[in-house]
Order: C-alpha cells, then sequence, then structure tokens
C-alpha cells in the first residue's frame, strides 16, 4: 500500500486519482480513518475531474484539514464510487502519513 506524507496544518493540499473506469454519471467519494480500530470513518466528496478517463480529485477546505487529520499519524484512504445503476465500488486504499511540521 502506497504511503504518502503531509504535515499537520498543511494547507492547499489536493488528492489526484486516476481510478482507471468510465466515471460517466457516478459519483465519487473519498473516505478517510485514522489506521485505529477505534477510529471514526470521514467521508467526503469528491470531484470527477475527467469522467471517461476516471481522473477524479479532493481538496480539503482549510477547516476540513484540522477535521479529517485531528492528528499525526497514519490515516486510511479510498475512494468510492456509486455508478448510475446503483453498483457501488470501493478503490484500492492508500495511506497517508500526517507528522509533525518539519520531521
Amino acid at each position: 500500500m502506497e504511503t504518502y506524507k503531509i504535515y499537520k496544518d498543511q494547507t492547499k493540499i489536493k488528492f489526484t486519482s486516476n481510478l482507471g473506469v468510465d466515471l460517466t454519471g457516478a459519483t465519487v467519494t473519498i473516505k478517510i480513518k485514522k489506521d485505529d480500530p477505534t477510529a471514526t470513518e470521514v467521508e467526503k466528496p469528491a470531484v470527477i475531474d475527467n469522467a471517461v478517463n476516471g481522473d477524479v480529485s479532493f481538496i480539503p477546505l482549510t477547516g476540513d484539514v484540522t477535521t479529517i487529520f485531528p492528528t499525526q499519524g497514519v490515516f486510511i484512504v479510498w475512494y468510492h464510487i456509486t455508478f448510475s445503476d446503483a453498483r457501488t465500488a470501493p478503490t484500492r486504499p492508500f495511506k497517508i502519513k500526517i507528522n509533525l511540521e518539519g520531521y
């Protein structure tokens, strides 16, 4: 599983992914959960940048960064697709490691 590093309270973050499937008529959300069995999952809408190519992105709002990533640690992130015919599919997860600034 790939791991990406960002810093606590970092701003101007943009997650981009190619999901490798035609997303015409679909909706996509991004799901984020701290790598801890007691953690709560956060779900936010993702933007479909190019439906035919399967390109999506998510830009957390300034207030979302501290809500979604409140502490340092490792977070599991994945996209969840709902196709126009009501089929659903999760994508392969990746990890984001939140570090204190300068570490």
